[in-house]
Order: structure tokens, then sequence, then C-alpha cells
């Protein structure tokens, strides 16, 4: 009887960052005591900030309601969406989450924490923000700039951001 628990890692996506087009897989890697013992790394994905919330199916590549597991190989793993970053809608919310079997099927793990961890929460953004200058103006012939003024938004929440640069003078 053998009760150790795997130690499953998720390295890309990272916790807490934003990604964009450069998302295309996912990837990690998962340990016992005896690495021999590892027989399959398993993958969950959700879509968190959806009503309802939905669940990645690597046989239908496309997002279900129901929750599923995919076996995605062993010990080093890397999966890669055949959609590429269509997989993914931007200026949401999603959760990554792995686990390491055994040939017993035995499939608990324990989180890692810090750095490597087996579940990992980022959100996608492959929306270029706009930035746009109000002062001084294009062309303008200028002998003193006191101020340089503009605004900043991104389609994530629409919101604009002013933004002002302090005194200048050329």
């Amino acid at each position: 009887f053998r009760r150790v628990l795997f130690r499953s890692t998720v390295t890309v996506p990272a916790d807490g960052l934003y990604y964009g087009d450069n998302l295309i897989s996912v990837s990690g890697d998962v340990s016992d005591d005896i690495v021999a013992n590892v027989d399959r790394v398993e993958l969950w994905m959700k879509w968190v900030s959806t009503t309802p919330v939905k669940y990645w199916s690597s046989l239908t590549e496309s997002w279900m309601s129901a929750s599923t597991w995919t076996d995605i190989g062993s010990t080093a793993w890397t999966y890669t969406m055949g959609t590429g970053t269509d997989t993914f809608v931007t200026g949401e919310k999603y959760i990554v989450k792995t686990r390491g079997a055994d040939q017993t099927d035995y499939d608990e793990n324990v989180e890692d924490g810090g750095v490597g961890k087996s579940s990992s929460t980022f959100y996608f953004d492959n929306t270029e923000p706009e930035t746009k200058v109000g002062y001084p103006l294009d062309s303008g012939e200028y002998r003193i700039i006191d101020k340089i003024s503009g605004t900043a938004s991104d389609d994530i929440n629409g919101e604009e951001y002013p933004s002002e640069i302090g005194r200048a003078s050329w």
C-alpha cells in the first residue's frame, strides 16, 4: 500500500498574470517520491467569468458545461490547444489545474505552494490598449511646453485613464 501525494505544477500560465496571443499552450510537471510511478498527468481548465461557468473539453476542443479532466502525458507536460488563442476570450478569467495519477488511478495531489503549484488563475487580454496625445497638438510649434497630456484606454473595461506629465521646456 502506497499513499504518497503527487506534486503537480502548472508553470505556464503563471498564476495571476495576463496573457494575450502568446498563450497557445499550457505546461508544467508532476512528480512524487518515485518518478517511475507517475503514469499520467491530467489537465482541467475552467472559464470562471462566464455564466454559466464552462470547462474545457479536449475531445471537442471547446468549452462545455460538464467538468472534465484530460490525460496530457507524463512528468514534464505541454498541452497545446488546437484552436490556439481562439480558445480564450479577451477580458476573461480562467483556472488551470493538473493532477498526477499512477497505475492504480490514485490521483490525489498536494499543492506545491509558491511559484509552482497545481493550479493557476490567469486572465486573457489580446486587445491592444489605445493611447491618444491631447497636448501638445500634432504639427504644432511650441516654444515652451508646460504639460503633456493624453488618454489611455483598454477594451477590457472601456475605461479611459487621463495621463499628464509634468513641466518641460525645449
